[in-house]
């Protein structure tokens, strides 16, 4: 979709969240932190802040949005943060049951590798929550290359992909997303 600069779908999902946030009178929303670490949940900050925005906007009050890091702070490459909004130890029990669900999940082995060396044993006794940074500010160049060029590349490499998904394919969809967005707002 990226690639090709089809946003159908993405206007649609924007919508039934927006939708659905109204429809359940919600007063707070929890989305993936924008990380430059893997396009799918930078995709889900923005879709969440839209909808939020919209379905606040409809409910004539904010609705809160919060994020989570999806990864360690350390495997990010220079993406804005965010101000804390909570720390949360969990339970040794519910990190046990986490830990366990990680382990059964195919294809993320080297992810938890990951997190495990950035973190160390603790890695998945806390979840912090940050507040929703504003569009604008999450839409600033990257500093550096993000973390899904450079598995992009390196998979164009070892002939698993054809093309990369870069910066300027996100961004060209958020905007897009941030457009459609607005025009929707005018219209209700």
């Amino acid at each position: 979709m990226l690639l090709r600069g089809e946003y159908a779908t993405l206007f649609g999902w924007a919508d039934e969240l927006a939708a659905d946030f109204v429809a359940r009178n919600v007063d707070v929303v929890v989305a993936d932190n924008w990380q430059h670490y893997n396009v799918a949940h930078d995709l889900t900050y923005v879709l969440a802040l839209l909808a939020t925005e919209r379905a606040g906007s409809v409910l004539g009050r904010e609705i809160m949005l919060v994020t989570y890091p999806v990864v360690p702070t350390a495997l990010t490459h220079g993406a804005p943060s965010a101000v804390l909004a909570a720390d949360v130890r969990l339970p040794d029990s519910a990190a046990a049951v986490k830990t366990a669900a990680i382990a059964q999940t195919p294809g993320v082995a080297s992810e938890s590798s990951d997190i495990d060396a950035a973190e160390g044993a603790d890695a998945y006794l806390f979840e912090t929550f940050h507040h929703a940074l504003p569009l604008a500010e999450v839409l600033q160049t990257p500093r550096e290359t993000p973390l899904y060029e450079v598995f992009g590349e390196q998979r164009v490499r070892a002939g698993i992909y054809t093309d990369v998904l870069r910066w300027s394919h996100l961004l060209r969809a958020c905007e897009a997303l941030a457009q459609a967005s607005r025009t929707t707002a005018r219209a209700a």
